[in-house]
């Protein structure tokens, strides 16, 4: 079974193939979402208002954020020892 891959032009212009494991993020990601914006009352019995609910998100988005940014780094660093 082959790998697709997708070109990612980044701002130095090097051509950065991530593999298909990169699109597995987005799954978690997305059911996490589903569950954060759906809920009426976390676990601690706060009520969820469209702030917190924008705040838990942005606290979501830091660890795949940060999980994008090492494959972007480890694939032009892959890229410039071919």
């Amino acid at each position: 079974m082959d790998c697709v891959v997708t070109p990612l032009k980044t701002l130095m212009g090097f051509s950065v193939h991530l593999n298909v494991q990169f699109k597995f993020y987005n799954l978690p990601f997305v059911l996490l979402l589903i569950f954060i914006f759906t809920r009426k009352v976390d676990g601690s019995g706060l009520v969820q208002t469209p702030e917190v609910k924008m705040i838990t998100w942005y606290v979501l988005d830091v660890p795949f954020v940060l999980l994008v940014i090492v494959q972007v780094v480890w694939g032009i660093i892959i890229k410039k020892q071919r």
